[in-house]
Formats: structure tokens, C-alpha cells, sequence
């Protein structure tokens, strides 16, 4: 689950738009996939239209855009898993990794209110059991909310409780707190390679979110995890 949070110091509709017209909009020059591909020009329309807006329209344009922000927040969260995953361990460990978004996902109709997906896999029988593979899952799994977008101007919090409950039980296998399995993680995902995997993934999963498609399935992920990542050799 995500939750999305507004910065203190922007109080009014209007300033809050300001704010976040001005930090989306520096997030998208340093992103220029997502700036010019066809499924942000809703979101593109609406930072066009929200340094024009009146005192009346700020609300409700503020609230769309913070709407397409955690639809893009969802989209890296989930391809964040399914990249580490990929990127950390060989086929005959885990495969078949896809995403997927429950039937009900439809509208936002809050922002922050219980939306979520999962990238899901089959993995080896006893898997994980060496500590290199207790490792490595612990990455994948604290990898999704490592990679949300860091936007200036709009503070993006998460409640990752399940990641983080279950990233809590691997750690105990190594002795390790739920923070040095973060600060281990951390330091594994500082990768050019997967960093540019996850981002062009988050597209993918963004692309069909925006067009009501809730599965990205394990031929898409893997062709485009390809482009930029070799899995480890089996």
C-alpha cells in the first residue's frame, strides 16, 4: 500500500499545485521517457493547466495529478521487485516473474487508499536457503519501495508493511535488523544497469495501467529486463 503526502509547507490548493507543477515538471526533464511517452500526456495536460488554474480548479487538478503520480509511484514499486528479482537470481531459482493488479484496482478514487499490485514468480522448492539467497531476497523485496520516484516538492511516504514484515523475517535468518537489511539493499540496487531496467519496466507497467491492462505478463518482463540486465549464470 502507498500513501502519498503533501509537503508542509505548500497549504493552500493553489500553492500545493504550484509546488507540485514545478517539482513533477523537473522530475520529467530528468526522466524523458516517461516525458514523452503518450501515456503521460494526461499528466502532461494537467501541469500545463495548472499553472493557468483559478483558485476554484486548483483542488480538483491537484488531485488528478497526485493520482497519476502514485499510478507511476505503483508502476516502479512493482517493477523495482520484479527487476531485483531478476537481476539477483538465476532461472532455476526464480522464473516466471510478472505483474499483475487485482480486478477491483479500477479507479483511484483516494489517493493513498489501499491500491496495490505484486510481482509475482515461481521459485525452487526450499527457496531461498543459502545465505547468499536469503540476501538476495531480502533486496528484491525491500527493492520496491527503494525505487520510488523521488519527486522535489511532493513528499511520496509508503506503508510497505507486508515488504517490510517480510524482509523482518528473512533478516532474522541472518541476524541482520530490518535496517542493516535496508542499508545492505541499498548499496546492491546502486546498479546504472538496473536502475535503467527498472525505469523502462515502470513505463511498461505504467503504459497498461493507464490503459486498464492489469497484467504485464512474463514475456514482456523479461524482454524488456533484457535490454538492460543478464541474469546470474545457474
Amino acid at each position: 500500500m502507498t500513501s502519498t503526502k503533501e509537503p508542509k509547507y505548500a497549504e493552500s490548493p493553489a500553492e500545493k499545485l504550484a509546488v507540485a507543477c514545478i517539482g513533477i515538471g523537473k522530475w520529467l526533464e530528468d526522466h524523458p521517457k516517461f516525458a514523452q511517452s503518450n501515456s503521460t500526456q494526461h499528466l502532461r495536460n494537467r501541469l500545463s493547466s495548472g499553472k493557468s488554474a483559478n483558485t476554484a480548479q486548483s483542488e480538483t487538478i491537484f488531485s488528478k495529478i497526485l493520482e497519476d503520480i502514485q499510478k507511476i509511484q505503483l508502476a516502479f514499486h512493482e517493477a523495482g521487485h520484479a527487476a531485483t528479482f531478476y537481476f539477483l537470481n538465476n532461472e532455476d531459482e526464480v522464473w516466471d516473474i510478472h505483474i499483475r493488479f487485482p480486478k477491483n484496482f479500477g479507479r483511484l478514487n483516494k489517493v493513498g487508499e489501499g491500491i496495490s499490485g505484486g510481482a509475482y514468480f515461481t521459485h525452487r522448492d526450499g527457496w531461498p536457503q543459502s545465505d547468499e539467497e536469503i540476501k538476495a531476497n531480502i533486496v528484491a523485496t525491500l527493492a520496491g519501495s527503494l525505487f520510488h520516484p523521488k519527486i522535489p516538492g511532493i513528499e511520496i511516504n509508503h506503508a510497505a508493511t507486508q515488504d517490510d514484515s517480510t524482509a523482518t523475517e528473512l533478516a532474522k535468518r541472518l541476524q541482520w535488523s530490518l535496517g542493516e537489511a535496508y542499508n545492505y539493499s541499498k548499496k546492491i540496487i546502486d546498479s546504472g544497469d538496473l536502475q535503467k531496467a527498472v525505469e523502462e519496466l515502470a513505463l511498461v507497467v505504467y503504459r497498461n495501467i493507464q490503459q486498464d491492462k492489469l497484467l504485464t505478463d512474463v514475456k514482456t518482463v523479461e524482454k524488456t529486463l533484457a535490454k538492460y540486465i543478464q541474469r546470474p549464470a545457474r
